[in-house]
């Protein structure tokens, strides 16, 4: 999150405004992980007014001091308010200057101006609740609801080198660079589009509990975004957390402005969320137990009304317009078969009755509206990719004979994928598993090829740092080469601990260094778990700045590691150079080795397994640079990731 501070300088009526803001803003700032400063930090060759422009427009939180009468700051402060209708805070020296009349109402935060300090916790606990408040505090906006902020994205567009590097990432379905570079987007004022341009591909990548980071950023700084709160209704929903999807699809509900498609995929996501309860309801029954389950709870038939309300928003939307069709034909057929078991929610036969002919005339003017939104949407040329499926799916619905449906799919089955096909198979299955229309879905899934095996859940990711071994004559001693065999012995019995405690499949991730790296692949080899190598550098300069060494014959058992991971993604490399990226700009305080540990622990979370540890083998003291195992070690426990330590002090 990036925050302008908008204040007079220097020392004006007794208040000295640079106290202020190294005593009071910047360490407020600071502690709520908000970056950022003051147009005296822009004084680079340009417009400085164009670049106070931009700040003010893009800025994603204004601190703005209106403690005296101080033209600049109340000009700044208007624009503000002109552009953006919230998270806008203001400060206010306790003196006897009289507020203006046009601010009278706002609230702002008061300090003592000879010891600014002391308001340090409220400056603190106001930045926290303006970073997550939707609250409109621009009196603007106030005075005009129907006024719309500009599209940020369009007057700060995500540089094209970016946009290059995210897209070569999710080619190559790296998911930890993809967060890597999500994480880097902070840093800039574009931070909003850098985000979405990741968090798109994150969640077209499937690696959601990342998209699910990466969205929630994007949530944070406009808690109503209507792109994050579909995608996260979703991305929930795959996570199973069907309560958290809910929440985020009745966000876009709940916005008057949205439409009609987008409230109709809202609905049509929700639906499915229903749909999923009556699932899990059934869960280890028989197909009795499972009719009847259908029967007496309320989860099928809100999911058919939710995805018929969404199809009435949007004609056409035809997914919903399909699914409202397949539960009222499922509904329909299995009440029919069930007369007694479904009379028994009604005071009467009549009542019951009654409900059963409204769910058949339903089902019957679906038959139609979705008939023609399929047809309409041939003609558009729209969703072309989807619509052999889906007229297959209105197929096997409405056919007069089973082997028209069979035909259907067969068809749509040449030019599918493998999501469509999935789908697709994942509706006959409903029925299968309720027992109606038996005959045909056996008949239709017979031309799906068969599923491939499930793959076991991967139930641990265990990412390693460690000092590399030390050079000849080292002064202190951190690593040195006659602690191999201990360090080599500690690194197996900790693996082995957290494959015992949680077992199933593992995976190792770990640079490639001399020392502990390459000691952690090879005891990961002998254990049998397979292992992924991240390099900062091509294999021949990083041999040159990590690998050769005086002591021990670590180049080859670094070209071993390379001969035995030649799989998809088993070796990756960050860079060609040492030098950042054209589009980061070199930032102080940031170079490639912190760079390579924030992207080796992505990669590590990105995996989504069931437990995250790091293993770092480390003396304890910082170490001749930034970016080294004191610097991952950090990270991770900041990202709560489980650690253990490994004392190369008390190795031997």
């Amino acid at each position: 999150m990036q925050a302008f501070v908008v204040r007079p300088f220097s020392v004006k009526e007794n208040i000295d405004f640079e106290r202020v803001h190294n005593e009071l803003i910047e360490p407020a700032l600071k502690r709520a992980e908000i970056a950022g400063g003051t147009t005296g930090e822009i004084l680079e060759a340009g417009n400085i007014r164009e670049d106070m422009f931009q700040l003010l427009l893009l800025a994603d939180l204004v601190v703005a001091d209106i403690s005296i009468h101080n033209a600049n700051v109340f000009y700044e402060l208007g624009i503000r308010h002109a552009l953006r209708g919230r998270q806008t805070v203001l400060l206010r020296a306790r003196v006897t200057i009289d507020v203006p009349f046009d601010l009278k109402t706002d609230r702002y935060i008061s300090y003592d101006p000879q010891n600014p300090a002391a308001a340090l916790p409220d400056l603190f606990d106001a930045l926290q609740q303006t970073k997550s408040s939707n609250r409109i505090d621009s009196p603007v906006f106030r005075s005009l609801p129907k006024l719309r902020e500009p599209e940020q994205s369009a007057l700060s567009p995500v540089p094209l080198d970016f946009v290059g590097d995210v897209d070569l990432a999710a080619s190559r379905r790296q998911g930890g660079k993809l967060g890597l570079l999500a994480q880097e987007c902070g840093r800039f004022l574009w931070e909003l589009g850098g985000l979405r341009v990741a968090g798109r591909c994150q969640y077209k990548g499937e690696f959601f509990r990342s998209a699910l980071e990466t969205w929630e950023k994007v949530r944070e700084l406009y808690p109503q975004d209507l792109e994050a709160n579909l995608i996260l209704g979703t991305i929930y929903h795959r996570l199973g957390d069907l309560a958290l999807s809910d929440q985020r699809l009745q966000c876009v509900l709940d916005l008057s402005s949205v439409e009609p498609r987008e409230r109709a995929e809202a609905l049509a996501l929700r639906a499915r969320n229903e749909k999923a309860r009556g699932r899990e309801a059934w869960a280890g029954k028989d197909t009795p137990a499972r009719r009847r389950s259908v029967l007496r709870s309320e989860f099928f038939f809100k999911s058919r009304q939710l995805y018929a309300d969404a199809f009435e928003h949007d004609l056409n939307h035809f997914y919903s317009g399909l699914n409202a069709l397949s539960l009222s034909v499922l509904l329909v057929e299995l009440i029919s078969q069930e007369k007694d078991l479904w009379s028994e929610n009604f005071d009467s036969d009549d009542a019951a009755d009654q409900e059963l002919r409204n769910l058949s005339r339903s089902r019957d003017r679906l038959v139609t509206t979705v008939e023609s939104a399929l047809l309409a949407a041939e003609r558009r040329g729209q969703d072309l990719n989807w619509l052999p499926m889906s007229k297959a799916d209105w197929r096997f619905l409405t056919a007069a004979k089973d082997a028209t449906a069979v035909a259907a799919y067969e068809r749509a089955l040449a030019g599918a994928d493998d999501f469509q096909k999935a789908s697709a198979a994942a509706q006959l299955e409903l029925f299968q598993d309720l027992g109606v229309r038996t005959q045909r879905v056996a008949a239709c899934l017979a031309v799906f090829p068969p599923k491939p095996p499930a793959s076991a859940e991967l139930r641990h990711a265990i990412l390693f740092t460690g000092h590399r071994i030390d050079e000849p004559g080292r002064t202190p001693p951190r690593f040195p080469a006659s602690l191999e065999p201990a360090a080599r012995a500690d690194i197996r019995r900790q693996i082995e601990r957290l494959i015992t405690d949680r077992p199933g499949p593992a995976i190792g991730i770990a640079g490639g260094a001399n020392g502990g790296d390459i000691l952690f692949h090879e005891v990961c080899e002998e254990l049998g778990i397979r292992t992924r190598v991240l390099l900062t550098l091509p294999e021949g300069p990083f041999i040159a700045a990590s690998v050769d060494s005086p002591t021990g014959d670590w180049t080859r058992r670094f070209n071993h590691l390379m001969e035995t991971h030649s799989g998809k993604n088993e070796v990756q490399v960050l860079g060609p150079t040492k030098e950042l990226p054209i589009w980061m700009r070199n930032p102080a305080g940031y170079d490639v080795w912190q760079r390579t540990n924030t992207w080796i622990l992505e990669e590590a979370l990105s995996l989504a397994a069931d437990d995250t540890t790091l293993i770092a083998l480390w003396d304890g003291h910082i170490g001749d640079g930034p970016g080294g195992t004191k610097d991952l070690t950090d990270r991770a426990r900041a990202r709560g990731v489980n650690t253990i330590l490994i004392n190369t002090n008390t190795l031997g």
